[in-house]
């Protein structure tokens, strides 16, 4: 999770912690998974159940950025709304 707050002589900060379990997916894993409306709701369900934290990297903003497939992205995208 991370929080931003914006203090009264707009300075900021900005807080950061995982609650367990927490997840981490390669590019390759998140399009896999995204791919499959099964595996998405199925991976989805099981990180809220348990009020686990999903990992995102700078890397993965990255690599995403590189992703030329329109439905690729909208996937890969569908699955992070649905977490």
């Amino acid at each position: 999770m991370i929080e931003l707050t914006i203090n009264k002589d707009d300075s900021f900060n900005v807080y950061q912690w995982c609650v367990a379990p927490t997840v981490y997916l390669d590019h390759w894993a998140w399009i896999k998974i995204s791919e499959s409306e099964t595996l998405t709701n199925r991976f989805s369900r099981a990180l809220k159940s348990r009020n686990g934290t999903l990992a995102f990297s700078w890397l993965n903003i990255i690599e995403f950025s590189k992703v030329t497939d329109e439905e690729q992205a909208r996937k890969a995208d569908a699955l992070l709304g649905a977490i």
